[in-house]
Parts: structure tokens; C-alpha cells; sequence
């Protein structure tokens, strides 16, 4: 099957905004060239359109592009393509394709685009808030949110946009909310949410109900202590375990609830050390170990936000144009994902003990690397018959 077959099945359902007597390139032609911009790290219309020319004849002859789109046209189609719809396109595209590799850990947090605020509107600046699967490194369902208490309500728009049955869901304290415990044990999930004043009560009875146990053992409570080394610092993380009834009066409005936790970081740089003590409640009865690998996981959400900023320059990008800077967080995810998933492959078949930089396979993509390309878009399109061909 050869590309635009593939990924029509995938993007049949978004809509056209052109005239029909005004469409001369099909909507999957721009499309794709677009995805290979971003693939390549380019984030604006200008470069995108030059890298695409620049290799024409290997579009053409490889994919099927038979004509390149002008960027004022590729400027205008990314302010007419729906973003839900383009986001929902490429969320169906990972779910199939990854399907069989989900993980049990699903991180969700919010991320502004710095660069989108217009001079003097604060309150323009967008917001995403995004779930992300740990396991696979990959964005799994976003939608856009206003000001960062939108946040919460939000929460309740995302869920809905992927299967969390069977599945952990970890936010940070803002997202402590009982209509949002709820949700979650409504639809056979679980959470670890982290808890601060923002609950006050909540707070402080997990807080003095922890800091007790911690100072004098009881039976039933459970520690786990795992050490790590990387990026000039040492740091150990103890985690403390506990059945939440009988502590906390209240518990039972948090629906689900059914431990409280403690994680304490001790980090180490320089001879310099630090602590730091977090609180969570969750639905889970589990062990600390797995509790302490939870916790830890869910900042792998906060490594992906800082990759669409440091490697894909997201915060950096200018444009305020609401539609064009949505589309284009749906692209840069897709992009991440699809080079952190060749990243994994490569280390697997290799045996190294480190994955290869993100840079690396984005820079074959910049230097055109049509086999290359197929490697990151194989999990999503069959490529198999047309490098055959080559």
C-alpha cells in the first residue's frame, strides 16, 4: 500500500475548508508535506516550503507528492484545518499503530506556548493540556485550555479521548479534584494525584498523617527506596506507603481513595544536598516500589514538554495565529513521538545502554534521508512496497 492510501485511511475524516473549483494539491499531499517539515524541526511555513523543494524529486518518486504546495499555501491551510480534527486523526494513527505497546502509566499536564501571546494580552497566551503515555513516550489525547485554572475542567474534556480502563492516571495537585476522582474510577482507572494547600484540609491531614508514620513506624507501612546517578547529581527517593482510612476522617469524598503517600527526594550536586517532601493520595492499594515508580514517571510529561521547547523550539515560535499554532503542537507531537519511537528501536537493535539523540535522527530528516523517513513513518504506513521499488 503506498502512502497517500495509508494515510487517507488515517486523515479521511477531516474536512476541506477550500473551494472544490479552487483545490488543485490534495489535502494529504499537503498534509504530508508538512509532517516532513516538522519532522526536519522547521516551524514556519517559509522553510518548511524550501526543505520540500529542495527534495521534490525524492517526494515525487518515494511518496507520491506530485506538486510541492507554495507557502503561502501551506500558511493558509494551516489556519483552515480544524485542529480537533487533525487531532483527532493523529491520535487514531498512534492508537493503531502503537496499540500493542501501551503502558499502564498515563501522565497529564498542561504546557503554554510562551511564544503565541500577542504584545499586551497576557490572557492570549495558549494553553495545551496534554495526556501522555510514559511508556511510550507519546501523546495520547490534548485539548487546548484558557488560563491555567481552565485547567481542571479541562481534565474532564481529555479523558474521553483515550481508553484509561485498566490504566494509572497522575496529574499534579491542581487536578486533586473529586469530580475528577470520579471520572477516573468511573471508567475502571486509577489515580496518584499529588496533593498541596491548594486542598487545604486534604492537605494536611495526608501531610500530619505521613509526617507521624514516618517518624514512628507502624505496622502496615510501606518504604522503598531507589537511588540514582545522571546528570551530575545524586539522588535517592524514599517513598512511604500507607492505607489512608482511619487517618484522614474525610477520605471517603475523595471517590476511590484508598492510600496516601510520601516521596522524599534527597538530591545531591556538587556537595550540595537538598530535600524535598511531596504528598499524593491514590485508588491504588499496591506496593511503594510501584508507588515510587509512578511518582517518577509522571515527569517524563514535563521531558516531553521540554523537548517540543528545546528541540523543536516551541516556545520560540511567534506566531498567534490560534488554528496555526494548534496544528502545529499536533504535528511537533506527532514528530516526537515518532522519533522517540525510532530512538527505542535503535537502541534496541543495537544493545547500547544509551538511545540515540532526538538531534541525530532529526538532522537525517533535514538532510533529506528518504530511507530514513520511511524508518519513522513505517509503525504508521505501510512503506514496505515502495522502497522496495528503490
Amino acid at each position: 500500500m503506498g502512502l497517500k492510501k495509508s494515510l487517507e485511511g488515517h486523515f479521511s475524516g477531516m474536512s476541506d475548508a477550500r473551494c472544490a473549483c479552487d483545490v488543485e494539491i490534495p489535502l494529504i499531499d499537503i498534509l504530508f508535506v508538512l509532517m516532513f517539515g516538522v519532522l526536519a524541526g522547521y516551524d514556519n511555513t517559509e522553510d518548511i516550503k524550501n526543505h520540500a523543494d529542495y527534495f521534490r524529486d525524492d517526494l515525487r518518486q518515494r511518496f507520491g507528492v506530485t506538486r510541492i504546495p507554495s507557502e503561502s499555501t501551506l500558511r493558509r491551510m494551516l489556519r483552515l484545518i480544524r485542529p480537533e480534527e487533525l487531532g483527532k486523526a493523529t491520535l487514531q494513527l498512534m492508537q493503531e499503530a502503537f496499540s500493542h505497546l501501551e503502558g499502564d502509566v498515563i501522565a497529564i499536564d498542561g504546557k503554554a506556548i510562551r511564544g503565541s501571546t500577542i504584545r499586551g494580552r497576557l490572557a492570549s497566551q495558549l494553553r495545551i493540556l496534554s495526556a501522555y503515555d510514559t511508556q511510550l513516550q507519546m501523546t495520547i489525547g490534548s485539548v487546548e485550555v484558557g488560563e491555567k485554572t481552565n485547567e481542571i475542567p479541562g481534565m474532564l474534556d481529555v479523558l474521553p479521548l483515550f481508553n484509561f480502563s485498566g490504566r494509572i492516571i497522575t496529574a499534579d495537585a491542581m487536578h486533586c479534584q473529586k469530580d475528577t476522582c470520579r471520572a477516573i474510577v468511573s471508567g475502571d482507572g486509577d489515580y496518584v494525584f499529588q496533593v498541596k494547600r491548594n486542598q487545604k484540609d486534604l492537605y494536611e491531614g495526608v501531610k500530619d498523617s505521613m509526617d507521624h508514620l514516618m517518624a514512628e513506624p507502624e505496622e502496615g507501612l510501606q518504604v522503598s527506596i531507589e537511588d540514582s546517578v545522571g546528570h551530575g547529581r545524586i539522588e535517592r527517593r524514599t517513598c512511604y506507603l500507607f492505607p489512608i482510612d482511619g487517618w484522614y476522617d474525610r477520605a471517603s469524598e475523595w471517590p476511590g481513595v484508598q492510600s496516601m503517600v510520601a516521596v522524599v527526594r534527597e538530591t545531591e550536586r556538587d556537595g550540595h544536598v537538598t530535600v524535598e517532601r511531596a504528598y499524593y493520595i491514590t485508588s491504588l492499594l499496591g506496593t511503594a516500589a510501584h508507588l515510587n515508580r509512578i511518582v517518577r514517571d509522571h515527569w517524563k510529561i514535563e521531558s516531553m514538554h521540554w523537548s517540543l521547547d528545546v528541540t523543536f523550539d516551541e516556545d520560540a515560535c511567534r506566531i498567534t495565529d490560534r488554528n496555526t499554532q494548534l496544528n502545529l503542537n499536533i504535528l511537533r507531537k506527532l514528530a516526537l513521538a515518532l522519533h522517540s519511537h525510532w530512538a527505542a528501536k535503535a537502541q534496541e537493535a543495537s544493545g547500547k545502554s544509551k538511545k540515540p539523540r532526538l538531534k541525530t535522527s532529526i538532522q537525517q530528516i533535514v538532510r533529506g534521508d528518504m530511507k530514513h523517513l520511511g524508518h519513522l513513518l513505517a509503525p504508521c504506513i505501510d512503506l514496505e512496497a515502495v522502497f522496495e521499488k528503490h
